[in-house]
């Protein structure tokens, strides 16, 4: 048996080089190995992702996507590509993530959604303050050009337009309750247009009644009339369109006056059959027709259409202002069954029958019948001409 020898103790001076070496290569590697989570590299950016998430939420609840759709798209842009980057980083070895470009995207999109939100409720606040003026614009118009031709028969183009506006107001107003708010601007500013060119017509059909020639010349029918009254001492008739009134003289005096009901398109002249336009001229009664013998209680009948008639009648048709295979017209009397309290005759005057009872007793075949369009005083259409004459487009002063 072999006798051991005496036992060496361990020192490092005396290990060998290589577990030195190896010692160093394992605390080389430690040390990598913690360095991205010690430098938080590889660290998620959990709370970065949530702030991002909610700053973009905010945002959407902002209605961002409406009112701010370009800085929106960018910030939910952004937060995918970060999204789509922390995946890729998780997928790699621990030790070589690197969550820096993520948490640069996250807080580019906290950024981004922020001024989305920001831009949202400036723009929201602009395009409600702007739809509320062009709402109220429109409705203001409107209730003032319907106040300007209430008692105006505006025709049927003014009519459209009118109603137009109506329409687009309401409809302006349905949408400023569901905050709608372009929509809103843009219906109103359609209803403002529509009106606009509804008083632009009616602004055509009254600027005849403000027309010094024409005037001249109904108020030198008038004249003459109310002279060869005086003259002839008899009765004569004037019919003032604009008044809606006929009113008997009687030796050149004022006797009588009557509400009087007309064509349905009574601001104009007549110029053909079929436009329901009550004729203007000098005219007489040629027949006089009794209860049984008229359509209409008891009627005079007018000498329309007269000489003057004939010949404006042949001018228009020569010029291609009348509508193909139309004549002149006829049939024009003074009627009764009136008191409808609106104008709905086909050219015709019509009275309430106890009026046209009196008027009937107190003329006879050649009585004289005047019709103008107005006198240039205080009818609805003669204002009207004068409200809107400072406007050339027809728009309210």
């Amino acid at each position: 048996m072999v006798a051991e020898g005496p036992r060496r103790r361990f020192s490092f001076r005396n290990a060998p080089w290589r577990i030195i070496s190896a010692l160093a290569v394992v605390a080389l590697v430690a040390a990598v190995c913690a360095f991205p989570f010690v430098s938080g590299r590889a660290t998620p950016p959990k709370y970065a992702r949530q702030v991002a998430i909610a700053a973009v939420e905010r945002a959407r609840a902002a209605a961002a996507e409406q009112w701010a759709p370009y800085l929106m798209d960018q910030a939910e842009t952004r937060l995918r590509v970060a999204l789509a980057e922390e995946r890729r980083q998780q997928l790699r070895l621990f030790v070589v993530r690197n969550y820096g470009a993520t948490r640069a995207s996250l807080a580019t999109v906290e950024t981004l959604a922020a001024s989305a939100a920001d831009e949202a409720q400036r723009e929201r606040t602009e395009s409600r303050d702007g739809a509320a003026a062009a709402v109220d614009r429109a409705q203001s118009s409107l209730v003032e050009a319907e106040r300007l031709v209430g008692d105006v028969n505006m025709g049927r183009t003014a009519r459209k337009h009118l109603q137009s506006a109506r329409i687009s107001v309401a409809e302006a107003q349905k949408f400023w309750n569901a905050e709608a708010y372009p929509a809103a601007r843009a219906s109103a500013e359609r209803g403002a247009q529509q009106v606009q060119l509804g008083l632009a017509s009616v602004g055509k059909i009254a600027a005849r009644y403000a027309d010094r020639n024409q005037v001249a010349r109904w108020k030198r029918w008038i004249d003459e009339t109310i002279d060869w009254s005086r003259d002839a001492r008899a009765p004569a008739i004037l019919v003032n369109k604009e008044r809606n009134e006929l009113v008997l003289y009687v030796n050149g005096k004022r006797s009588r006056s009557y509400r009087a009901e007309l064509g349905r398109n009574n601001t104009t002249d007549k110029t053909h059959a079929g436009d329901n336009a009550t004729p203007e001229g000098r005219y007489r009664i040629v027949s006089k027709k009794e209860v049984g013998h008229s359509s209409y209680h008891r009627a005079l009948l007018l000498d329309y259409p007269n000489e003057e008639d004939r010949r404006q009648f042949k001018k228009l048709k020569k010029a291609g202002h009348l509508p193909p295979g139309t004549g002149p017209g006829g049939m024009i009397e003074i009627h009764g069954e009136g008191g409808r309290g609106d104008d709905w005759t086909r050219g015709c005057v019509a009275l309430a029958n106890p009026d046209m009872d009196a008027l009937f007793q107190r003329v006879g075949v050649g009585t004289p019948v005047t019709i103008v369009g107005g006198d240039g005083g205080d009818g609805v259409l003669t204002e009207l001409a004068r409200r809107l004459g400072s406007n050339s487009d027809g728009g309210l002063p």
